[in-house]
């Protein structure tokens, strides 16, 4: 355990020392650090009097994943404060924006020092991780003082470093986890593999919060304008490798009467004028959007507004499966829409199992992209697979209800 601490700390202190060194080039490493300077003068103005529960989220996708569960905790126990960390600048960031009530905290980075200080001024009566990172100083410090710390919409992988020869370190972060929840059979049996039976699969809390957004969606009168009659295609969450597949086909969907939406990943005003330079006179984006002057291209140069832009489209593709894999499709599925993706999805239980209910469609090149596309020409093929889409949603709720029984039995 010596040597793998010592690694460990080794590569965490590199990670940091990568990171300011870019900071002055790069707007989101920059966000990273200044975030993160002087957290402990900033954190007492944060917390109030109340007892506190934390909950811990990568970014901004885990944060909406576990969102139906912080909700449901600020309803259970008013006496208390939700306080939630970040990792990365996509959640904070985000987060402050939209909702700028909520009690949030950049996660200093992982020293032992740091989590003792930390999780001494916050002194939480229970701490929650979101689906995955896993922290060895803040585990262990959790451990050691019998905080109840749970992980949530949790999914592991045989591949993964806990079910090595040479993860010792990795499997004694689990030993602090008082319960696991998982999304599913597989994670409960390589869990239990390794002496761990401390396990419930209890789903993805994600589709707690899709059915939600679902039900009581925000309406976003530019995108109703933009849409007006016509069907629309939205690309959500993409990456240049998904643009140079997507814009090539997009002359043909203008032709049959298509609108376009394209959401990338990257809002980075440099890459907004290159994709709007790529589209022509054809494309606005968000922000610029004006009704007299009728366009059929929209690009969204805004964070925090894709999930709700959904309800207005017939047909999704979902970025990312050309890189490190896909993002959220369970949004567009909640609203019945068929989803088309890249072929770097098998990280992804939902992706696998839309796959396979044939509300989803893996994409590996244009042609396969303008066959799939042509879906909405076929009146029953496309209602097989927009029913399928949404029905999977469906029958998916529940998880944050299974969590916080668990957690009420605990209290």
């Amino acid at each position: 355990m010596g040597l793998s601490r010592l690694l460990y700390d080794i590569g965490v202190g590199a990670y940091h020392a990568g990171i300011k060194t870019t900071a002055p080039f790069n707007a989101k490493a920059k966000l990273w650090v200044d975030g993160r300077t002087g957290w402990q003068e900033k954190l007492p103005a944060i917390l109030n009097s109340k007892p506190v529960i934390w909950v811990h989220c990568a970014s901004l996708g885990e944060y909406e994943q576990g969102k139906p569960v912080i909700e449901a905790l600020e309803q259970e126990y008013p006496n208390k404060q939700v306080l939630v960390s970040f990792f990365s600048p996509s959640g904070y960031e985000a987060v402050k924006r939209k909702e700028p009530q909520r009690a949030i905290v950049y996660l200093p980075i992982d020293t032992e020092a740091n989590a003792k200080q930390f999780l001494q001024m916050v002194n939480p009566t229970l701490a929650i991780f979101i689906k995955y990172e896993f922290w060895y100083h803040y585990l262990q410090y959790l451990r050691g003082h019998k905080v109840p710390t749970i992980l949530v919409s949790g999914i592991f992988r045989a591949s993964q470093p806990f079910f090595k020869p040479w993860g010792r370190l990795h499997r004694d972060m689990l030993e602090s986890f008082s319960h696991f929840f998982v999304q599913d059979d597989e994670s409960k049996r390589l869990l239990g593999d390794i002496g761990f039976n401390n396990v419930a699969v209890s789903g993805d809390t994600r589709f707690d919060r899709v059915a939600a957004i679902q039900r009581n969606p925000q309406l976003l009168p530019k995108i109703e304008a933009f849409k007006a009659d016509a069907p629309i295609f939205i690309a959500g969450s993409t990456w240049p490798a998904d643009e140079k597949l997507l814009l090539p086909y997009v002359p043909a969907l203008l032709a049959n009467g298509w609108k376009v939406i394209i959401a990338p990943h990257d809002i980075d005003s440099g890459h907004i004028k290159g994709l709007q330079q790529a589209l022509g006179e054809a494309a606005t984006t968000y922000t610029e959007f004006d009704n007299t002057q009728p366009k059929n291209v929209l690009i969204i140069d805004n964070v925090g507004i894709l999930a709700n832009i959904y309800q207005y489209a017939e047909l999704a593709y979902i970025g990312g499966g050309f890189g490190k894999g896909i993002h959220n499709a369970l949004e567009a599925a909640a609203n019945g829409l068929p989803v088309l993706f890249g072929p770097k999805y098998q990280k992804f239980k939902e992706a696998k199992d839309l796959v396979g209910l044939g509300g989803a469609f893996v994409i590996k090149n244009l042609e396969e992209l303008a066959l799939r596309g042509g879906i909405f020409h076929n009146e029953e093929a496309y209602t097989k697979a927009a029913q399928a889409a949404s029905q999977y949603v469906k029958e998916h709720t529940g998880a944050t209800a299974k969590v916080m029984q668990w957690i009420k039995q605990m209290a």
